[in-house]
């Protein structure tokens, strides 16, 4: 994981996931994140219902509940982004200049 080589002083810079460097940084790790301006990375989390699915309601259920206010909370947790109005887990740094 470059995030990991990059606490370890292999590298000085690298494009990572700003909740492991945040992870990282909570257990002791010398290392620190940057939100840059441009270019803004971002990570798309589809949900699916299968054409077969063997119980397509149970499955509409649950990407009603994955959507819901409620999930959220959930998600964000398990280091998955959030669409609604939910604190995001790693917290606003100033842009680099």
């Amino acid at each position: 994981m470059i995030s990991q080589l990059m606490a370890a002083g292999e590298f000085p810079l690298g494009i990572v996931y700003a909740h492991r460097v945040e992870s990282m940084k909570k257990s002791g790790a010398p290392i620190e994140w940057v939100k840059t301006a441009d270019p803004v990375f971002v990570t798309l989390s589809p949900v699916a219902v299968a054409a077969k699915a063997r119980n397509p309601n149970a499955a509409k259920l649950l990407m009603d509940f994955v959507f819901s206010r409620e999930a959220q909370p959930v998600l964000r947790n398990a280091s998955r982004s959030s669409g609604l109005d939910v604190e995001p887990l790693v917290p606003r740094c100033i842009l680099a200049s």
